[in-house]
């Protein structure tokens, strides 16, 4: 990692390498001096390497690992913006691969996880990657629904509107929902049908009333 600072009409480059890592990466900086990003002691073939988060004052590292027994293996821990408050926002990766993100407080070292309102909470909950922070406290990131699925319709018929008003576009459970509704009952294959034009690549049909963990993207592939 480096550190590109220009006072003056002059710059001056300064290398910034956690000390006892292979690979280190700095992805944010305030305007107080403060960098963040993640290292590694891993650099292999297949990218799979171990991260951890570090913010950098004064010339000195700091690791920032969010504090959880579900880490990934191996474990994935990235801060990727700070504010001048002196709070880096980033992710970690669990052992079921969805990214948590979380803030962190510099001075009382303080973790704070950021979700997305409305929707599941826990191991469940969207995969979040928080990317960025200003001095009010915003956070920007990104998100997607469980098992990466993003884009759904929702076939309705019966009790469409208290539907359609409960779960509105998706945004609250991380996805983008559209709606086909049936002025009659279409059964499972005429629902399809009915949305047909739309569906221009794999999709799966799923029946509402038959919730389900299975791994999806697995039976995609499969």
């Amino acid at each position: 990692g480096y550190l590109l600072a220009v006072r003056n009409g002059m710059s001056t480059f300064q290398s910034e390498n956690v000390p006892g890592s292979v690979q280190t990466q700095v992805t944010g900086l305030n305007d107080r001096g403060v960098t963040v990003g993640f290292w590694s002691t891993m650099n292999t073939a297949s990218m799979t390497n171990n991260n951890f988060g570090f913010y950098s004052w004064r010339g000195r590292f700091h690791s920032v690992n969010f504090p959880t027994p579900h880490n990934a293996n191996p474990p994935v821990n990235q801060l990727l913006g700070v504010n001048d408050s002196g709070w880096p926002v980033g992710f970690y990766t669990n052992s079921q691969v969805p990214n948590f993100g979380y803030r962190y407080n510099i001075r009382s070292g303080q973790f704070r996880r950021v979700v997305v309102p409305r929707a599941m909470r826990g191991r469940k909950a969207p995969s979040l990657t928080a990317t960025a922070i200003n001095n009010r406290g915003d956070v920007a990131g990104f998100y997607e629904g469980r098992h990466g699925v993003t884009d759904a319709y929702v076939t309705l018929q019966y009790l469409a509107s208290q539907i359609q008003d409960s779960y509105g576009d998706g945004g609250g459970v991380g996805m983008k929902l559209r709606y086909s509704v049936e002025e009659t009952p279409l059964g499972t294959g005429g629902s399809v049908r009915q949305i047909g034009d739309a569906l221009d690549d794999t999709f799966m049909v799923i029946s509402g009333d038959a919730p389900t963990d299975f791994d999806l993207p697995a039976i995609v592939r499969f």
